[in-house]
Parts: structure tokens; sequence; C-alpha cells
């Protein structure tokens, strides 16, 4: 028997799709199969799908994942992942933005990804995955995913050992009068307490209120209520039992005066203080062991010197729990002292926070006042603030330009770190959903 070559043509066969075949000859005795089978792919438009869809999902951050199922048989001539808060279909310009990639890099079975930020908590995102070969272009599903919850600010509100929290970059707790009615514009006559226990510091006399700074220059152009280079001082309204303090200040003088203190209990069993006349190290009353910028310091017998000392974070332990009325700005007034110095923040506590604690209320203040890079290399807040999880904060909002199918949408709200010493206003003529700024 000679060879024999057979062919046949058929048709109807699905593009960009691999066939299979083989041969099979048969007489009376048996059926011969032929070995190895054939196969062929034919050419069509491309195949893709959104892989295991987004991955890495973080706060603001996510990774979109494509992958090339086939390639048509035929060189692909572009690859992109369109994104967005909505579903643009199958319509490029239906879409927020895209993606590109080389499509010479990406084979069959490949897949790839792109990482996007600066994403919205709390809003739905979607993406489709996109080739194109000379036969045409392949849409994948539509795949959605949230980012997880940002961190908001940490602050001394979530501390259950905080007794008194006074914020002088929190304009609305520092008042003029002692009725709290006219807000503070260059003496402060009262100082609200944030902690939520109504331990208020104020001056009934108006001549001895110190004074009110909105852009301090000496504290990184942050508020201060202090530097008077006179007897001006603020006293509680209740007693309030304290065991340790966690301040920022400075001290714009090369020596300490005698006896002035930052703040100190009315019976003079505690003063955080300077030194003796012509000293340059800070010193204490009935404290045990203070810190300056997480670093531990004793009092000026030590022959520590701070001086000049400008925005600086102290941590200081007294002896004991204290139970008085309490002063800022200055000793037992009959001391006649006062400090040349200003407070940024000062937050009293009863002493039991674990030192997680501690170190969290360090690097809010460091981060809050510009001290960060003052914090030891290990400190575990010396490279970001401590946050806790929650949504960021929309302090308002506003529309302008509004006209039937859209709007300028601004809103204020906290930029990056929850410690940011500055908001920012964002707009855009879009969706109030969209990303701002």
């Amino acid at each position: 028997m000679s060879d024999l070559s057979v062919t046949g043509a058929v048709a109807n066969f699905s593009s960009g799709t691999a066939y299979y075949y083989t041969f099979v000859a048969t007489n009376e005795a048996t059926n011969i199969w032929s070995s190895p089978n054939g196969a062929f792919g034919t050419q069509g438009s491309p195949s893709v799908d959104t892989a295991s869809g987004a991955s890495g999902l973080g706060a603001g951050i996510a990774t979109l994942n494509g992958r090339l199922i086939a390639d048509g048989g035929s060189a692909l001539q572009d690859v992109r992942i369109y994104f967005g808060t909505s579903d643009g279909g199958t319509t490029p310009d239906n879409w927020d933005t895209s993606y590109a990639f080389s499509p010479g890099a990406i084979s069959v079975g490949d897949t790839f990804s792109t990482n996007v930020t600066d994403l919205l908590y709390g809003v739905e995102y979607r993406y489709r995955v996109y080739a194109l070969n000379a036969f045409g272009a392949a849409w994948s599903d539509v795949a959605t995913f949230l980012t997880t919850p940002p961190e908001s600010p940490w602050t001394p509100a979530v501390m259950s050992e905080a007794v008194a929290w006074f914020d002088a970059a929190d304009s609305d707790t520092i008042w003029a009068d002692t009725a709290a009615t006219t807000p503070a514009t260059t003496t402060v006559g009262r100082w609200d307490d944030k902690s939520g226990n109504h331990n208020n510091f104020e001056q009934t006399t108006a001549g001895d209120r110190p004074s009110y700074n909105a852009n301090d220059s000496r504290m990184n152009n942050m508020p201060t209520v202090g530097y008077d280079l006179a007897r001006k001082y603020l006293r509680s309204t209740n007693t309030f039992a304290a065991k340790r303090s966690y301040l920022t200040t400075y001290y714009d003088a090369a020596t300490f005066g005698s006896w002035h203190a930052l703040s100190a209990d009315a019976g003079n069993t505690v003063r955080i203080a300077g030194g003796q006349s012509g000293q340059t190290s800070f010193t204490d009353v009935g404290i045990a062991t203070s810190y300056k910028d997480g670093s531990s310091v004793t009092n000026y017998a030590s022959g520590v010197t701070v001086l000049p000392m400008g925005p600086t974070l102290w941590n200081v332990t007294f002896d004991a729990t204290t139970t008085d009325e309490w002063l800022l700005l200055s000793g037992t007034p009959s001391y006649g002292g006062w400090e040349n110095g200003a407070l940024g923040e000062i937050v009293y506590t009863d002493g039991t926070e674990d030192l997680t604690g501690q170190q969290k209320l360090e690097g809010y203040l460091a981060h809050k006042w510009g001290t960060e890079s003052n914090l030891p290399s290990d400190h575990p807040y010396m490279d970001g603030a401590p946050g806790i999880p929650g949504n960021f904060a929309i302090t308002n909002a506003t529309a302008t330009n509004v006209l039937a199918a859209s709007a300028d949408i601004r809103v204020r709200w906290m930029r990056r770190s929850p410690y940011s010493r500055s908001r920012h206003t964002g707009v855009r003529s879009a969706m109030p959903q969209r990303r701002l700024g």
C-alpha cells in the first residue's frame, strides 16, 4: 500500500481558540490512530481577566491585577487596566484613568499589576483589564473593591489615665475671659480642659493673664500660651490628682531665673521649673524622673545642660501622686517668679499608663509640634505618629458653580499623618465621592 495523504476543509471555528485533531484508519482487522495528534489555533482577539482581583488592600492603597489568558495567535498591540469609581464598561473614555503595560513583555498565562494610592475609604472602586491585537480588543469582567479604613488621629482623648489636657493649638478652648464668651486673641483668661474632666485653668485678674500667640516663631509657628517676661499665670478651678505630666515648651533665655516654673501645684510640692539663678539646666521639685524628647534627664545638679531650649517635649514623673490646685507658667505666686518661655500643650495623667501609652503620647506631641526628629532613633514613633482605625474627618464642605450636570465640591480635610499640623482644601468638578486634591 502506498502512502496516502488525506485533507479536508473545516469551517466555523471560534477565533483565538486552540483545537486538536487526529487521524484514524479502519479496515476489517483493526483501527489505527495517528501518533502524535495534531494541534492548531485559530487567530482572533485576545482574552484577559482580573486574575485574583485587587490585592494588597490598605489605607488608601491597592494593587490592581490582570492576566493574559490567550493572545489570539497574534502579537499584542496594547494592554491596559482601566480604573475608576464607576464602571466605564468597554468604553475607554468612560473611565477615570488607565494604566498601560508593555505588550511585548506579557506572555500567555502571565499576570501583571499596578499599584494605586491616595484612595478614599468607603468608596467602591472598579477596574477592568483590556488587551488589543490585530484581530480585535478584549475586556475582562469588572472587579470591585474597598480599601481598608485609614488611621485617624490618636489623641489623649482616648486615654482614661488623662486627668487634664490643655492644647494651645485648639483655639476653641482658649478664651479672653473667664466666662468663655470671647475667644482669646492677645491674653488668656481661661484655658479649657480637653480631657472631659472640666479641670479648667483661668486667671480672674486681667493684669495677670498670660499672652496668647497664634503663630509663635519660637514654637515652629504654632500657637502658644505664655512668654510674657513678667509674672503672668493661670490657676486651675478645681483640685485634681496627678502623677505625671507631658508638655511641649521652649525657653528663650540663656539662663533660668530663680524658681521660675512651667507648672506647679499650689502647695509647691511639685514644681517643673528652672534651676537657681545662673543655671543652664532643668530642675524639678518632687519629680523623680524626667524625659526630654524621650531621653532620660535628671535635675540640674547632674550638670545636664538644656539651655538654650527650642521646641522641646518633656515627660516628667512626680515622686508621688499630688492632689491640689495647679498653676501654669508660675510656681507658688508668693515667689513672684515667671517662666521665660511658653507652653504649646500639656497633659496631666494619673501615672497609671503603661510604656506603650507613654510612647503614644510622646509620639503624638512630637509629631504635632514638630519635634519628632529629636526622639531617640529607637522610639516606636520616630518615623510616624500613632493612629487608631477610623475614617478621615471631613470638617466642612461647600458646593459652588452648580450646573445641571456638575459642581465644584470643596471639602476641608486632614491630609497625610493624623498629626498633620495643617488643614487643606481640595476642589474638583466631579462627583463628591471622587478623590479630591
